[in-house]
Parts: C-alpha cells; structure tokens; sequence
C-alpha cells in the first residue's frame, strides 16, 4: 500500500476515486479496511453512478435504492452488450401456470411484479412475485374475454392497470397493491380500442383514423385526426413533454402536447407513411419497424428498419435482416438505448443436421451499448418446443420474459 496515498484526507480520497473505474473501485476496496469502509460511502457510488453510467447513457433503473448494486448491475449488464461476444443468459428462473397469451413486467415496485393474460374459456390476469417464482392474485371478470391490457407508464398512479373488456366495451382500471392483490378502482363505457395508459390519461382509438386522449378521473377529452392518410390499426402512442406520436401499422404520426382536454379535434403537425409493416416497437427518440423483404430473390427473410424520430420525416439510421416463418409471438421491442430483442420463428425446410427450434434473439443498433457503425445481432437462447406465445423487454435491467402456449414462464437475465 502507497502510504502516500494512504495518508491522504478523506475529501481528496474520494475526489480521486471519482476517476477509477467501477472494477478499480472494488479492487481499492480489497487492499485495506481504510479503502474498504471508503468505497462504501454514498458520495463514490453516486460519482460513479453519474460518471460511469448516466454519463454515458447506459440503461439503469431509476428506482433501486441501492446506489451500488444499481452501479454494479448497470456495469455489468453494459459490459455485455459492448463486448462483441455471445450474449448467453446469466441466469434463468421458471415457473408454471396457466397457458399465456401477453406478459409484461410491471415498472417500479422494486421490479419483483409479473404479469400475464391467459385467455382460454375464461380471461385470467394473474401477478407473480419473479424472485418467489409464486402467484400472488388474479382477476377475472366472469364470462367476458379481454382485448387488451396495458400498464401504467406512470408507477405512483393510483391505476396500475387498465383492462378493456370485450362484448361489454367496458375499461377497468385496477390498482396493484403493495402485497400483489388487484382491486378495481373504476369503469367505464367506451367503444374504443385501449392503446396506451401514463398517470390518469389515456390514448384509445377507432383503428381507422381517429386517436382519443381520455382524462379517466376528470372526464376531459380531445381527439387526434389523421385525416386521409393510410392508417391502419393503431400499435402504440407515445407522450413527451412536448409532443405525442401516434403510431399505426402504416403512418407515424406527430401532434403537440394537449394544454387542455375540452373536446376539440387536433390534426398532425407532421405525418410520415411506411408500407404496410408486421411488427413496430417505438421510444420517445425512434421507432423500429419489422417487414418482410419485398424480393422473390431473397424471400424468407425479415427487415428490421430503425429509424430516428427526434426529427420529421423519421430519418433511417441502420437495419438487419433476420429468418421470417410462422410464430406465435411476432413482438418485437426496442429499448431506450437502442437495443432489441425478438423471436426467430424455427426452419421449416432445413437440412438434417440443422435445429428446429425457434430462438430469442437480441441486437444492439450503434448508440451508447454499440460503439460501431453496424448492429450487432445475437442469439440468446433457444426454445426446442417452439410454443412461446408472449414476450417482454425490460431493457434497464437486462431482463426477457417469455411465455408459453404450455403454461411455462421464463424470465431471461441478460
């Protein structure tokens, strides 16, 4: 041990391991009980917290209260998407319920909640604790099936999740309490699609070219009009502070932030048109739009486009192809930093020694996790019984949830 360095205050210490590496800082850790309480302190996980991570825009979770392991976690997992090597799970745990038809992990709530849909003679919404790998409650209206639901994007709401019902064209909306349980907190009548809910407002829409933005506690609305476009059915709707973007199988479409709901009709600020598409994943900043190659030379295969919408016209920045064929699960999610994951339906003509099976798979689009020019594409894990029916993506933890036809829950960590 330098006693140079040793002897130095406190103040000065921190101030120079604010420089280290996160590795460096836990090799410091290991030379003497001085540096091991010192790399313990609040103030050097926040300095490498900011520096090493937010810095550099690397994914972490916003509201894990241990700086540290929310430091290391982030470390880790952005270790793997830089290298270019084979991006295998670090872990998996299972568990067995009914079949699945959506899954999804719910946001905040110490990422310990899962939820999925299982629609069969009766529409089951079930929450499990991940780490318990237990069913914590279900709800289930009787004798009417689900046609969508969505999670709060805002965790402190009161409704955690709406829930549209068909035949009945009725929304609930239920509250996840702290132990796991759902209770309805309200209803109401609306024949519209669910598409998306953020704190007490929400977007639904007709599929054809109309967009409703719905206050559910104070029954205020306005409407988004697309006019004569193409459109197709409405896949997701995003807010920013300053805009929202509504986009369909064919069209992205742009509107200023509402001030005020008071019933008018908003028309697009801007429009931009895609061919009609299979899948779409979008974030406030791009949109990743899944097709199949327009070529009888190359057929059998899908295009994955990723495109910026920080401006308009979305501007195109980089695109892979991946084997297309029939899957029961066609998702496609795009994260924040510009990482992907999605399913690769099995090889229906193949060779003898090739596998049968389809497979997860996972790319990182050049940004903050791909330093080069070119995506970078990779298999994670196959599934020899070929039956995932749903998929989810939490990108700031690394995490995929997979669910099966047979009732088998996966959950992925990267």
């Amino acid at each position: 041990m330098n006693d140079a360095l040793y002897n130095l205050p406190n103040d000065v210490l921190i101030y120079i391991i604010a420089f280290l590496s996160v590795p460096d800082i836990l090799l410091l850790r290991q030379t003497c009980k001085r540096f091991n309480t010192l790399t313990r302190l609040h103030i050097v996980w926040t300095n490498a917290f900011k520096l090493d991570i937010l810095s550099n825009g690397y994914p972490a979770p916003i509201d894990d209260t241990d700086l540290e392991q929310r430091t290391l976690h982030s470390y880790r997992l952005t270790s793997r998407w830089l290298a270019n090597s084979p991006l295998m799970p670090a872990s998996e745990t299972s568990f067995t319920g009914s079949p699945v038809s959506e899954i999804k992990f719910i946001p905040g709530r110490q990422h310990k909640w899962l939820l999925t849909v299982s629609k069969g003679t009766r529409s089951v919404l079930a929450i499990w604790d991940i780490v318990r790998r237990h069913k914590c409650s279900e709800w289930s209206p009787r004798g009417v099936p689900f046609t969508g639901v969505r999670l709060n994007t805002d965790t402190e709401s009161e409704a955690s999740i709406a829930v549209a019902l068909d035949g009945s064209q009725r929304i609930a909306l239920l509250h996840l309490d702290d132990d796991g349980t759902l209770r309805e907190i309200h209803s109401f009548d609306i024949d519209l699609h669910l598409v998306t809910l953020t704190g007490d407002i929400m977007a639904l829409s007709d599929d054809l070219s109309k967009t409703l933005i719905y206050n559910w506690r104070t029954d205020e609305r306005a409407y988004l009009d697309e006019g004569d476009m193409q459109h197709g059915h409405c896949i997701q709707v995003i807010f920013t502070a300053l805009t929202i973007l509504v986009i369909r199988a064919r069209s992205i479409n742009l509107y200023t932030t509402l001030p005020f709901l008071h019933g008018q009709t908003h028309s697009p600020v801007a429009s931009h048109s895609f061919r009609c598409v299979d899948g779409a994943s979008a974030t406030p900043t791009s949109v990743l739009i899944r097709s199949e190659i327009d070529n009888s030379w190359i057929s059998g295969l899908d295009l994955f486009k990723l495109y910026s919408i920080s401006s308009f016209p979305p501007t195109f920045t980089s695109e892979i192809t991946s084997q297309c064929g029939s899957l029961q699960c066609t998702d496609v999610i795009l994260g924040k930093c510009e990482t992907a994951v999605w399913i690769r339906p099995y090889r229906v003509m193949t060779f003898p020694d090739q596998e049968h099976r389809e497979t997860l798979m996972a790319a990182v689009f050049p940004g903050p996790l791909n330093p080069t020019a070119k995506p970078r594409v990779r298999e994670v894990c196959p599934n020899p019984l070929n039956n995932w029916t749903a998929l989810d993506y939490d990108e700031e933890l690394g995490r995929i949830a997979l669910g099966s036809g047979f009732g088998k829950i996966t959950v992925v960590q990267l």
